[in-house]
């Protein structure tokens, strides 16, 4: 996922693990700390990320098969996580409403949605 004003790539791996490049690139090095996903010693797939239209947040979707399947909120300055949200099955879809102030996703093969919203 691209940040809003197009200065931050976010990528998420299959090893629980979210990883941010400045953009455009101009080196391989990673811009600041990465975050991990994974809980209990999982390791999380990472299947969607979305920033928050002001770029300060970051919502990612995944999981491990239906385990410890989730959808998680970061302050995406900070690098720090504010919320976790327990699935089902692994969210494969996220994304912030225009306003920013909800975020809705999809769960992989059971036709579930989610919406979280302040």
């Amino acid at each position: 996922a691209f940040s809003p004003d197009g200065t931050l790539l976010a990528l998420g791996d299959d090893d629980a693990t979210i990883h941010f490049w400045s953009f455009p690139l101009t080196t391989t090095v990673e811009n600041g700390k990465e975050l991990t996903f994974g809980t209990a010693n999982n390791d999380d797939s990472v299947y969607a990320l979305a920033f928050s239209p002001n770029g300060s947040y970051l919502v990612a979707g995944g999981g491990l098969g239906d385990s410890d399947a989730n959808a998680s909120y970061w302050s995406a300055t900070a690098r720090a996580g504010y919320i976790r949200v327990n699935l089902t099955h692994a969210a494969t879809a996220v994304a912030f409403s225009p306003g920013g102030n909800a975020i809705a996703g999809g769960e992989i093969t059971c036709g579930k949605v989610f919406m979280c919203t302040n």
